[in-house]
C-alpha cells in the first residue's frame, strides 16, 4: 500500500508540474490597467466616460475575459438590439424597461435574465457571471455609468448615459456629441 501512496503521489506531483509549467509558458499574464480618474473624465465629457469605460470592460472589470470570440459569454458588440429583444422576451424576468437599464441590470443582477445557452451547467436560469458592482470586482456607479456609455458607442447607438449616477455631469458634452454627430 505504501508502494501505491508512492506512484499516485509521484503521478499527481507531474500532472501539477506539467500543468504549471504550460500555464507559466503558453498562457500570457493578464494586468488590468487602472483606469484614468474621475476628475479626467469630467474634463472630456463623453468621450472621456466612453473611454473609462472602454478601460473598465477590458481591465477591473474583467468583461473581456468571458464576453469574446471563444465563446463563453454572449458578444456585446450589438448589445444595445440585443437588449430591446431579450427585454421583450417571455423569460425575461428583471425589472428593465429600456436597453440601458438592461445593462445596468445585467451588471448587478446577472440571473435575471440569461441568454440560452450561457447558464451555469445544469441551471440555465442561474448566471455564472458575478454581480460586478460588489466583491472583487466592485465596479462604483461612475464605473457602471461608463461601461454603459461604452457600449451604447459600440453597439453604434446615441450616447444616453449622464454619468449622474455616479456624480459625474456630463450632460452637457453628451448633447454636443450627439448635436455634432447628427451634423455629420
Amino acid at each position: 500500500m505504501n508502494k501505491r501512496f508512492l506512484k499516485v503521489a509521484a503521478f499527481s506531483v507531474a500532472i501539477i508540474a506539467a500543468y504549471t509549467l504550460f500555464s507559466s509558458l503558453y498562457v500570457p499574464p493578464m494586468k488590468p490597467e487602472e483606469p484614468p480618474s474621475l476628475e479626467a473624465v469630467h474634463a472630456v465629457g463623453v468621450e472621456g466616460l466612453i473611454s473609462l469605460g472602454e478601460k473598465v470592460f477590458k481591465g477591473k472589470g474583467a468583461c473581456a475575459l468571458c464576453h469574446n470570440a471563444a465563446g463563453r459569454a454572449p458578444l456585446l458588440d450589438n448589445i444595445m438590439e440585443a437588449a430591446n429583444t431579450r427585454i421583450a422576451s417571455i423569460d425575461y424576468h428583471g425589472s428593465a424597461k429600456t436597453a440601458e437599464e438592461y445593462i445596468r441590470e445585467s451588471l448587478a443582477s446577472p440571473s435575471a435574465y440569461v441568454v440560452p445557452g450561457y447558464g451555469m451547467a445544469g441551471d440555465e436560469l442561474t448566471s455564472p457571471m458575478p454581480d460586478v458592482t460588489t466583491g472583487a470586482i466592485g465596479l462604483s456607479a461612475q464605473e457602471v455609468d461608463s461601461v454603459i456609455a461604452y457600449l451604447q458607442r459600440l453597439s453604434g447607438v446615441d450616447v444616453t448615459v449622464t454619468g449622474e449616477a455616479g456624480g459625474i455631469d456630463v450632460s452637457g458634452a453628451i448633447e454636443a456629441t450627439t448635436d455634432s454627430e447628427g451634423a455629420r
